[in-house]
């Protein structure tokens, strides 16, 4: 068995620590150099890589729906997996 990663749950996760350190710098009523102690991210950036990490992960789940159309999908977590992470993205594409 191979280890394939998951491009698209790579961008996702870098999308939500984005996520999380604008909330932690929000929060903490950051000043413009301050950074996140995890991700060592300031707002201005934490900011960038959002919305650049959306729109990665938006367009590679659109060009794996459009292959996954044209496939007979067999097995049922690729297609639960498939339908989830779909509505995550057309909730976050619409905020």
């Amino acid at each position: 068995m191979d280890f394939i990663p998951n491009s698209t749950k790579i961008r996702f996760n870098h999308h939500l620590l984005a996520e999380r350190t604008i909330q932690y710098l929000r929060h903490r009523k950051a000043n413009f150099f301050e950074r996140d102690p995890i991700t060592g991210w300031t707002m201005n950036e934490a900011l960038i890589i959002s919305q650049q990490t959306l729109d990665l992960c938006i367009a590679a789940w659109k060009e794996a729906s459009d292959l996954f159309k044209d496939e007979d999908i067999n097995s049922p977590p690729n297609i639960i997996e498939h339908e989830k992470v779909d509505k995550i993205l057309v909730t976050l594409a619409s905020n």
